[in-house]
């Protein structure tokens, strides 16, 4: 049997190391897409990174093509780079809702379309997003980042329905609220206290990841799990 591949961006730290770390722990290979080195897989021989913003379509291009070329195929495409910034719809400047829609829509458009039609090719794969709670409903000083997530919860299941009979699932993960260096930002900048509830882990959303890419959900294709 072949080494599977994953393919993530976003892997270097929060829900995305998680992700690297569960995948190769699983026996996967991974082509690691970030903005900043991952430093928890440095000297893993089975890890190839590569540096770069996902709204660079030639870079996110040269990236999985590198990747297929060194390990061989794509089994698992995780586009998990997102950003946040907090304000209404009238505060939130022009500047940061470019910059929000770019990443978490653009992004993730620039490396399925890049990434699909190596998974075409071989007539095979899975294809996980990352949604959010904000997927289906809308919080409170989150305009541009709920916007953003409306669209992944669509792009899944638009994407789930062109690929049907080619061998290739679409599901999307939708966490809510997730202990990452993002969200204890969004906290801070909230000037809020320790957060009320229960916050999930980064490993847990990596073991949905995980059991939507393997074979175990292969009837799976257009969902949205609500973590």
């Amino acid at each position: 049997m072949h080494n599977p591949v994953l393919f993530i961006t976003g892997g270097a730290q929060g829900i995305g190391r998680a992700c690297v770390a569960l995948f190769l722990e699983k026996g996967y290979k991974v082509g690691l897409f970030d903005q900043q080195v991952a430093t928890a897989f440095v000297g893993e021989e089975r890890v190839q990174h590569f540096l770069g913003d996902t709204t660079d379509s030639a870079a996110v291009a040269a990236a999985l093509e590198a990747t297929v070329a060194r390990f061989g195929r794509l089994d698992v495409l995780c586009p998990c780079a997102g950003i946040h910034e907090l304000g209404t719809l009238w505060e939130v400047s022009e500047k940061t809702f470019d910059r929000i829609l770019e990443v978490n829509v653009k992004g993730v458009f620039l490396t399925l379309k890049h990434g699909v039609p190596w998974m075409l090719r071989q007539g095979s794969g899975s294809i996980v997003l990352i949604g959010s709670d904000q997927s289906f409903a809308p919080r409170a000083q989150s305009a541009a980042y709920a916007t953003s997530k409306g669209a992944i919860a669509m792009m899944t299941q638009s994407l789930a329905l062109d690929l049907t009979g080619k061998g290739i699932r679409v599901n999307a993960v939708c966490p809510g609220t997730i202990d990452t260096p993002l969200t204890q930002r969004i906290l801070k900048a909230l000037n809020r206290g320790p957060f009320e509830g229960p916050m999930g882990s980064p490993e847990q959303v990596a073991h949905w990841v995980y059991f939507l890419a393997c074979a175990e959900s292969q009837a799976t294709s257009g969902s949205l799990v609500r973590l």
